[in-house]
């Protein structure tokens, strides 16, 4: 069995877990076309890549970086 660990964002050196992927563009548009401004994601995986409060810090960052209005709540 694997020990889960609590992800180290510290330590993190490799930008590829930064990069959006090629399916988010295109879900992205399509909200845009349809003049989409609000939506809501629900953490529905397997809880493998949960957010961390580090993970959550970072996005919110990233969103006023980017001039983006973004509530993000971890529970």
């Amino acid at each position: 069995m694997t020990e889960s660990k609590a992800w180290d964002w510290d330590k993190e050196s490799d930008s590829i877990w930064l990069q959006t992927s090629e399916e988010s563009y295109y879900v992205a548009q399509k909200w845009k076309d349809k003049n989409v401004k609000r939506m809501l994601d629900f953490g529905c995986g397997l809880g493998s890549l949960i957010l961390s409060e580090e993970a959550t810090e970072h996005l919110k960052s990233w969103a006023e970086k980017e001039n983006l209005s973004m509530d993000v709540h971890l529970s």
